[in-house]
């Protein structure tokens, strides 16, 4: 949730952008839906993670990550730690 201080859990692709299983179109045509299966629905605060910088973002601090933003795998594992 936008300027919420935290995340609200974190999920795995689960297809190819533009191939998603769903029959319908929530976004009515904006963007290219995917299927995605939630690993975690639970707050991680920023705080906990400040520590963390994404190497794939030009090491910004993941807090700063914007929706759909890819983590590299050591610092996704150490988010999924959290």
């Amino acid at each position: 949730v936008n300027k919420s201080g935290g995340f609200q859990g974190y999920a795995r692709m689960r297809s190819v952008t533009g191939r998603s299983s769903c029959t319908t179109d929530p976004f009515n045509g904006f963007g290219r839906p995917f299927d995605l299966e939630w690993l975690r629905l639970q707050d991680v605060m920023h705080c906990d993670v400040q520590h963390l910088r994404n190497p794939l973002d030009d090491n910004r601090q993941v807090s700063f990550s914007r929706d759909g933003q890819e983590l590299s795998r050591h610092v996704g594992s150490e988010l999924c730690r959290q």
